[in-house]
């Protein structure tokens, strides 16, 4: 199919001036929230890999982020779903090496919201998160939201 025959087509037309439509409107639309450099130094710290192995064979990997006490990792539902459909194993990686490798259970999941939590087997060496109800966020420009950082060591 020729481009010109492609772009005739009033679907793809449609579908062409809505995604300009929301790349002009959607940022918009959305909150303000600002955070200081600190609160996302605190974020890029606390996010670790998961993978996910089953019978000695890899799976597949993910990322999550390392939340209140140090022991609990929150992921995306999808990345752990063989541990649940398949008797599988996921691990939180802290680099290269078997040394390195946490391994996990699962606390929650919910695969209509895409999440779940994961516990860890020993507390990890990596600075924590505490989530903030919705309601508590500040949408203001001069208002910076910030993230309770805990000083973790193994």
């Amino acid at each position: 199919m020729k481009v010109g025959r492609f772009w005739k087509l009033p679907v793809c037309r449609a579908m062409i001036v809505l995604l300009t439509a929301l790349m002009v409107v959607a940022p918009c639309a959305l909150p303000i929230v600002n955070a200081n450099e600190a609160d996302i130094e605190t974020m890029k710290n606390a996010t670790v890999r998961i993978v996910v192995i089953n019978q000695g064979r890899y799976l597949g990997h993910g990322s999550g982020i390392v939340i209140d006490d140090g022991k609990h990792v929150v992921t995306n539902y999808h990345v752990i779903r063989a541990v649940e459909e398949q008797g599988a194993q996921a691990f939180v990686a802290l680099g290269r090496g078997s040394d390195l490798m946490r391994q996990t259970t699962i606390r929650a999941t919910s695969q209509a919201n895409d999440i779940a939590v994961l516990a860890v087997d020993r507390k990890l060496a990596k600075p924590s998160v505490k989530f903030v109800k919705r309601e508590d966020v500040k949408h203001d420009e001069d208002e910076k939201p910030s993230v309770d950082a805990h000083d973790e060591a193994e």
